[in-house]
Parts: structure tokens; sequence; C-alpha cells
């Protein structure tokens, strides 16, 4: 699961300093990348256990997909 941020410093400063709220909220600790060398930045969760190549628990990690894309956006919106 990643927050791309296309070209946006201030925005991903911005997140970074409510990153202890954003994590508790959201349940985990996430991966954050601001690049700076490059134009973007990104806030990374890896599920685990996601293999897109073990079709055996795919409805489940789907289910978990959907989970956390609408955690990111309840979560991230409340900042943007």
């Amino acid at each position: 699961m990643e927050f791309y941020i296309s070209d946006d410093k201030e925005l991903f400063d911005r997140l970074l300093g409510h990153k202890r709220e954003i994590e508790e909220n959201i349940g985990a600790t996430l991966d954050w990348q601001r690049l700076d060398k490059r134009k973007a930045s990104r806030i990374l969760y890896k599920i685990p256990g996601l293999n897109f190549e073990d079709h055996s628990n795919y409805h489940m990690l789907m289910d978990q997909i959907i989970d956390w894309a609408l955690r990111f956006r309840s979560e991230f919106k409340r900042f943007i």
C-alpha cells in the first residue's frame, strides 16, 4: 500500500509532522520516504504475506488491500 505524493515536499513534511498520530490511528508503522533527490515522496505499508503469485489466499489478501486503502484514505485526508 502506498500513498504517493507527486512533487509536494511541503505536504509530505506536514504529514510527517503527524506521523505518530497517523500511525496510531492506522494501526501500523509506516515507511516514510521523503526521497530528497526526487520530485515525489511516498509513504508505504507492506501487507505481510502479500504474494500475487499465490492464489490460495487471494481473496483474503484482496480484502486486506481494500481495508488498508480505506484506512489510508480516511487517515490521510484529515491532513490534506
